[in-house]
């Protein structure tokens, strides 16, 4: 699950990543380094979270599309520009 960053104030400022499981940090990260790497490392303890691809094929294609979607509309705003 991707979370919000509690420790920003402002909605522009919210960075995408998920608490350490084991210390309770916050890992920042993005749907490209979910798609495309194998694990998450916690900064602060050194936690690797692995990814199962295969067990999270359904979540990883849904990300795909809010990828994609990202890109289109920064792509539509760079042509009304």
């Amino acid at each position: 699950m991707i979370y919000k960053n509690p420790r920003t104030q402002h909605s522009s400022q919210h960075m995408p990543g998920i608490l350490c499981p084991n210390c309770g940090n916050f890992i920042p990260t993005s749907i490209q380094q979910i798609l495309f790497s194998n694990s998450i490392c916690c900064p602060i303890c050194g936690l690797s979270i692995n990814i199962n691809k295969r067990k999270s094929d359904k979540a990883l294609e849904m990300l795909k599309k809010i990828e994609n979607a990202q890109k289109k509309s920064e792509a539509s705003l760079q042509i009304s520009k």
